[in-house]
């Protein structure tokens, strides 16, 4: 089993260079591949790449995920089937297999299959041919297969949960691609990947990220894997008010659950909010003054002190459209924040200005 930090994605070859070598050599052969990781590793990624990377490059490549089939639709999805195999079955169907004849097939969380379709698919392995269901006859097919799973396979087969003898088959290559937290060190760059995309993609001018904010994701565990780490940029270049990501930009959750020991008003949408908020109408001092009394009840009190914060900060706020009737300038004026951290503010405590406007 090859264990690696795989970032093909970004187009940088693995930090260990031996199992590049072994990738490599595995995609031009056409033996079946099994991957294994948590889910939002890459697992697809790489089977794509693998698929790019062999003799079969030309011809499709399919991605079937096993486990958002229902169980009666799953093998007539993979395998085929021939008009009147079942109620609804009114014409032949090519399944998968076929369409992927001369190409490759990967199979996306085989552990989720029953026993009868695994059945059916070392069958399909060792022959080389289909049996459409309900067909009388077998259909020679040329795929490469590949399977992946985020679960253990190992103790999967212990609870009768998957063929050992179909493991035995498909283990002949098995890459398993280690969760991102084992490799901090490919953030930087799967970071510029991702603000490239969504620059091409929503027209933005993203062009660097703070040090601040690339250390929040470096210490920070990622249990979504790269897959949560795309949405947190995503999350942050439509949330940038210039052309630097900045800790306020990043999700709530990535900052506020980070090891790192943050200052607390960075976690904040506006980093010098207690500034700010002293520069302000005596009218609005007062509401000031009435929601700090609320926060000396038991039930804020016993908060976390971010979690206060927020909480005072969304109080303040919604006095202060009140006071402006939801005048956006208005708010500026007399806050000190700026009109598109009033924007981001509001976004983030989900208040509507227009309720207050009439």
């Amino acid at each position: 089993m090859v264990t690696l930090c795989f970032n093909e994605l970004v187009g940088t070859e693995l930090s260990n260079p031996q199992y590049f070598k072994k990738i490599k050599k595995i995609a031009t052969s056409d033996s079946i591949i099994l991957i294994t990781g948590e889910t939002g590793v890459g697992k697809s990624v790489l089977a794509n790449w693998v698929a790019k990377n062999s003799y079969r490059s030309a011809n499709k490549f399919i991605h079937a995920n096993c486990g958002s089939y229902s169980e009666g639709m799953l093998a007539s999805e993979i395998f085929g089937h021939v008009k009147g195999a079942f109620t609804s079955a009114n014409i032949d169907h090519k399944g998968l297999f076929e369409q992927a004849n001369n190409g490759t097939l990967f199979l996306d969380e085989i552990t989720e299959t029953t026993d009868e379709f695994q059945a059916m698919l070392l069958n399909v392995i060792e022959d080389n041919s289909i049996r459409r269901l309900g067909g009388e006859k077998n259909i020679p097919i040329n795929v490469r297969v590949i399977v992946a799973t985020n679960k253990d396979i190992i103790n999967e087969i212990s609870k009768g949960n998957f063929r050992k003898d179909l493991y035995q088959r498909i283990k002949t290559f098995q890459i398993n691609i280690l969760p991102l937290r084992n490799r901090i060190s490919e953030i930087p760059k799967l970071v510029d990947y991702f603000i490239n995309n969504l620059n091409r993609k929503n027209k933005t001018l993203i062009d660097q990220i703070s040090k601040e904010a690339l250390d929040v994701l470096l210490n920070y565990s990622w249990p979504g894997n790269i897959r949560e780490l795309e949405k947190a940029i995503e999350h942050a270049v439509i949330m940038a008010s210039s052309k630097m990501i900045t800790i306020e930009d990043l999700p709530d959750d990535v900052v506020l659950n980070n090891t790192l020991k943050i200052p607390i008003q960075k976690t904040l949408s506006d980093q010098n909010f207690e500034t700010e908020s002293l520069n302000i109408n005596p009218n609005i001092n007062e509401a000031c003054e009435n929601t700090l009394n609320c926060c000396q009840s038991n039930t804020v009190i016993n908060l976390k002190f971010s979690e206060a914060k927020n909480y005072f900060e969304k109080q303040y706020l919604e006095k202060l459209i009140k006071f402006t009737k939801g005048n956006i300038q208005e708010m500026s004026n007399l806050s000190g924040i700026t009109r598109s951290n009033i924007y981001k503010k509001l976004d983030k405590y989900d208040l509507n200005v227009k309720t207050f406007r009439n």
